[in-house]
């Protein structure tokens, strides 16, 4: 089967800040003290909860539960968020989900995808969805999960009910009530002119059809009733919106060659160069574009921090939809507002509370380290896919369809043993003209424009996904990669497939000197390493992140090599044995 990328598939929307009705009363973040201690859990005006608790890093607070590997194996367990927590089930989970609905997805080690509750039993199995075998499954998200089977994705509700027959090659997740789908007609489609994408609501009915031929590409999913679209006029994108009747409610312009965060109200747009704010009602420009980035600081977009680039690092200011600046410094980093407050990063060892007057707050704690990313997956797997997947394969989302109809002919044919995962060839991709991030840190940057200073609008990750070259200029690449079309520099992809990186570590947090108490391993921000042994003798070479580990490379005078594959400990401060001077 032969794929081309048609448009952006968006996952499941962000579960952080997320509040509950449990009995703590606020939403709460996990954080470390100290560089090296454990992870406990703030809330966003600085209130801790309980501190120095987890060795690996929690999830932030959903549905009154977190989640954290601490069982056997280092399996997931559910906890409720209380001072002293406690596990709320003896089960634990190979791959879970966080608990936005009363229920959740859940897998053990073996066994198929399951429905759970906060207690961790088991509500129903999800063997098929209806006569379909189900090995696939997304994050509920509005009361309603995606799920993969042997004819294709559908979405099931909290019940484990169908409520979207399998019957489409690409499925968003349901966001403002509707989800975006392509239909299984359309897998074998090579001609994007001929590709209609539908609109359905919950029930599985089409609302409307948006038709490639009309517009280019689409950006996410419905958000209070507005869909970001894009028609191309040569190499020139126009964006605007349409409704849920698909309406052009804002005429697709040259003026906005990108579009940003966006409600009703507001969006955040660019010119190609930096980004501003517009009115949603009648288009005017409210802030002009002068930013390197601007985003939402709270849900309505009634504040926005707007970042500034000085070499690599930006720096973030609060700002109200006039421009007016907020804050009374410029931040590091940020979360967004969850009520009155809102975390700011002061240093790389040091956050602090601001409130919507950008006035700092005295804290509770020390906070060293704040939560946001944990080794959640963005989807999960029965047993029987997950093995003929393996680990590489399954950022795919073809590989995984394909997969699902070996399982339906095996089963059809009366051949019940489970493939070896070498007998599977999940990457089946166009070659043609394709290439794959090869980067030391694990993506590239997608720019706006063929430079450094051009915009970052996407990130190309390391892996078996590869991106369409659309056209070549100055020693950088134009791509598109999973409907996002942006610049890359060549140096960082390869025509060859890559190991994915499945953990998340900031390229700068590598930079420096590791020992292993006698043999010196300095890293640099590019991937560049230099090794120098007791006696002086020096090698030179690479690191790079591949999967889970860190890779480094080096070839010193005599022509010897010297390869090392380490696990990454950030925790602990760590590559495999070797430790930060």
């Amino acid at each position: 089967m032969k794929f081309k990328a048609l448009f952006a598939l968006a996952l499941s929307a962000s579960l952080l800040t997320a509040c509950f009705g449990g009995s703590v009363g606020d939403s709460y973040y996990a954080f470390k003290s100290t560089t090296n201690g454990k992870w406990g859990m703030v809330s966003p005006a600085g209130k801790v909860l309980f501190d120095e608790e987890f060795k690996d890093q929690p999830t932030d607070i959903v549905g009154g539960m977190f989640l954290a590997r601490t069982g056997k194996d280092n399996m997931w367990q559910i906890y409720e968020a209380s001072s002293r927590p406690s596990t709320a089930s003896d089960e634990s989970f190979k791959d879970i989900f966080p608990f936005t609905e009363d229920v959740t997805l859940a897998v053990k080690e073996e066994g198929n995808i399951m429905i759970i509750d906060k207690q961790g039993k088991e509500v129903v199995t999800l063997e098929k969805a209806g006569a379909d075998f189900v090995g696939y499954a997304r994050p509920f998200s509005e009361g309603i999960a995606i799920v993969g089977t042997s004819a294709g994705y559908g979405a099931i509700n909290t019940k484990g009910e169908v409520v979207v027959k399998p019957k489409y090659c690409w499925l968003s997740s349901f966001s403002d009530g509707v989800a975006l789908g392509m239909e299984n007609k359309y897998k074998e489609e090579q001609d994007p002119e001929n590709i209609n994408l539908s609109v359905i609501d919950a029930k599985g009915e089409t609302l409307f059809t948006i038709k490639r031929s009309k517009y280019f590409d689409i950006k996410g999913e419905f958000h209070n009733g507005l869909l970001p679209v894009c028609k191309k006029d040569g190499n020139e994108q126009k964006w605007g919106f349409l409704n849920k009747k698909g309406d052009e409610v804002i005429k697709p312009t040259a003026k906005n060659a990108a579009i940003g965060d966006w409600n009703d109200a507001v969006y955040v747009f660019s010119d190609g160069k930096q980004w501003g704010l517009k009115s949603a009602s009648n288009d005017d420009v409210l802030i002009r574009c002068k930013y390197d980035a601007l985003n939402f600081a709270d849900k309505d977009g009634s504040l926005l921090w707007a970042g500034e680039r000085n070499h690599r690092e930006y720096k973030w200011s609060l700002v109200n939809r006039k421009g007016d600046v907020i804050s009374k410094e410029a931040y590091k980093g940020y979360k967004i507002f969850n009520g009155d407050f809102a975390p700011v990063k002061v240093s790389n060892t040091e956050w602090v509370v601001i409130n919507k007057n950008g006035e700092e707050q005295k804290m509770k704690a020390d906070i060293n380290t704040l939560g946001g990313f944990s080794d959640m997956p963005e989807a999960i797997f029965s047993q029987r896919l997950s093995a003929a997947l393996g680990r590489k394969g399954r950022s795919n989302n073809w590989a995984i369809l394909n997969a699902l109809e070996g399982f339906a002919y095996d089963q059809t044919e009366g051949v019940g043993d489970m493939p070896d995962e070498e007998e599977v060839d999940p990457y089946e991709l166009e070659l043609e003209n394709l290439v794959y991030a090869d980067a030391y840190d694990g993506f590239v940057n997608i720019r706006s424009s063929a430079s450094d200073r051009g915009v970052v609008i996407g990130k190309f990750k390391n892996g078996r996904e590869g991106a369409k070259i659309l056209g070549k200029e100055r020693g950088w690449l134009l791509i598109d990669y999973k409907g996002v079309r942006g610049y890359v520099y060549s140096k960082y992809v390869s025509s060859r497939p890559t190991d994915p990186v499945f953990v998340a570590v900031d390229g700068h947090w590598m930079k420096g000197t590791w020992t292993d108490g006698s043999t010196k391993y300095i890293l640099d921000s590019y991937g560049g390493l230099t090794v120098i042994h007791p006696d002086g003798q020096k090698g030179k070479g690479n690191w790079q992140l591949a999967a889970y580990d860190v890779i480094l490379q080096a070839t010193f005078k005599g022509g010897e090599t010297e390869t090392k594959r380490l696990p990454v400990d950030m925790d602990n401060n760590r590559l495999g044995n070797l430790r930060r001077r």
